[in-house]
């Protein structure tokens, strides 16, 4: 008699022990992914096992089609996507693709003059803004000492990222 009243106590105790550590004993408890339960509800199971879209890189590309200056800008999770994007909104055959960046990671810049002078740039890292503001600015002096007229920035990697994400800056 006194083993079966131990083994109905230690069940007892387990699954009152069980049943704190999944529920809540709380008027309201905050889940570990987000959202509120009551007494007696349980939060529910996140799959951690594969990221969310927010989290991944995202790539960038710039095509240019130099004999009829024109270009086109592609996004995607993988860098064919975003490159193929690119090729497709370049929209001729003689399009090339010129630029291609994940970000976070870097930036790509690249600018076009309405007589046909592209040009390019590249940084790996993080920047200050005043450095992203002087590489923008030494990029459209670059395309006017290559004779470039009414040049324009055109692809701006680290832009198009803060856009995706709502960053607001």
């Amino acid at each position: 008699m006194k083993k079966l009243l131990f083994f109905i106590l230690i069940l007892f105790g387990i699954l009152s022990v069980q049943s704190l550590a999944n529920g809540c004993s709380a008027q309201i408890c905050t889940c570990p992914g987000g959202g509120y339960v009551t007494t007696g509800q349980y939060c529910p199971v996140y799959n951690n096992n594969t990221p969310s879209q927010s989290v991944l890189t995202k790539w960038y590309a710039f095509s240019y089609d130099k004999n009829k200056n024109i270009y086109g800008v592609g996004t995607g999770y993988d860098k064919k996507t975003a490159q193929n994007e690119a090729l497709k909104k370049c929209g001729t055959a003689e399009c090339k693709i010129e630029k291609s960046q994940k970000v976070p990671g870097g930036i790509s810049l690249a600018a076009v003059s309405s007589n046909g002078v592209m040009v390019t740039y590249s940084s790996f890292g993080s920047s200050t803004w005043e450095q992203y503001e002087k590489r923008i600015d030494n990029l459209i002096k670059k395309c006017k000492a290559k004779g470039g007229s009414n040049c324009k920035l055109v692809f701006d990697s680290a832009y198009l990222y803060r856009k995706d994400k709502n960053l607001g800056y």
